[in-house]
């Protein structure tokens, strides 16, 4: 997945500029194609992804709708993804985010889902 974009946030490591995540984002999504699914974290929600990365405007559909990162505030966000084109053979469904009690609330969430490609 693209490098997290930690300029933006308090995370720990070596800060990488936005220009280079939505370098390596624009690179991963270019190479979607109908046969393609990409599954990763994208660091950002849906609405929150500049024009360049813009699912629609690629004509590409995210299957996760519900939060799938909780942050340190207990701020639940969807940064994941499930993505493939709008007109691929490929049929996402049942797709959960599995939450249970865990000793730190921080973090990504499982997720399961079924694929179908006919």
């Amino acid at each position: 997945m693209p490098s997290f974009p930690n300029s933006e946030y308090n995370a720990p490591g070596t800060i990488v500029p936005k220009e280079i995540y939505i370098s390596q984002a624009s690179e991963l999504l270019d190479m979607i194609n109908d046969t393609t699914i990409l599954v990763g974290d994208f660091h950002n929600k849906d609405t929150n992804l500049n024009d360049e990365l813009n699912l629609d405007k690629r004509n590409l559909y995210n299957y996760i709708k519900e939060g799938t990162f909780t942050k340190d505030d207990a701020y639940l966000t969807s940064i994941d993804k499930i993505i493939t084109t709008k007109n691929s053979d490929i049929k996402i469904s049942n797709v959960t985010v599995i939450k249970y009690e865990r000793e730190r609330l921080t973090g990504h969430w499982p997720i399961s889902f079924n694929v179908n490609w006919n």
